[in-house]
């Protein structure tokens, strides 16, 4: 009797030891420590170029620096041709743009006493993954799938590519939210998000760089303080 209760033991230690050993070398569990490392991130620039039907492709190039700086530059055309820039920067929970050569308050002054400092960067409480168009948060890829794929390289660093699919029941039109995240394997941060939604004519991509790289935010010369 004796022997069949330490046989048993063995068996459910040994079944345990494997349930770890794969949880540990999961797919999943790459997303974990990912999700812990953009967590404790302060500072990243995001970049991503969006098209809309009948429109010129806009370029987007974000600096964040939580809680208290974001600098966003939107750049296109026109529909003649001609360049168009859109300068911003949320500062310490107000609103400014970078009009005429000067930094001006975004709004108004009004606005910007009414807004009294409450103006917030969606980001440094959501984290940077899925506040862009080619991603899901941490929290909605948990309950996703996840394929481990092969190492490859983004703006000069190193990363591993994961296809990642989400159901989504209540969408009528994606049942599945599709997109690929590629991060990398030292830092575990992403360094890209690629999707290519339903209808589009071209696949979106986000780059995601210089990770931790301020310690401060660089504020423009101009700025009122």
């Amino acid at each position: 009797m004796a022997k069949w209760i330490v046989a048993a033991t063995l068996m459910i230690l040994l079944i345990a030891g494997l349930g770890w050993m794969n949880w540990r070398n999961s797919p999943m569990r790459d997303i974990e420590k990912s999700s812990a490392a953009v967590e404790n991130a302060t500072s990243w620039h995001y970049h991503t170029v969006r098209t809309y039907t009948g429109q010129p492709p806009s370029t987007f190039d974000k600096d964040t620096f939580c809680p208290s700086f974001q600098h966003t530059i939107q750049s296109g055309t026109d529909r003649n041709g001609a360049p168009i820039v859109f300068d911003t920067i949320i500062y310490l929970g107000r609103s400014y743009g970078h009009v005429g050569g000067e930094w001006v308050t975004s709004g108004g002054r009004q606005a910007d006493i009414d807004a009294q400092g409450s103006i917030p960067i969606i980001e440094c409480p959501n984290g940077a993954i899925g506040s862009d168009e080619n991603s899901l948060p941490y929290a909605a890829i948990k309950d996703g799938a996840v394929r481990r794929g092969a190492v490859r390289d983004v703006e000069g660093d190193s990363c591993r590519e994961y296809e990642i699919s989400v159901e989504t029941p209540h969408d009528a039109q994606e049942k599945q939210f599709q997109f690929s995240m590629c991060i990398n394997e030292q830092d575990h941060l992403p360094r890209e998000t690629r999707r290519t939604p339903p209808g589009a004519a071209q696949e979106g991509v986000s780059t995601f760089t210089q990770w931790n790289a301020m310690t401060e935010p660089r504020l423009p010369a101009g700025l009122p303080r």
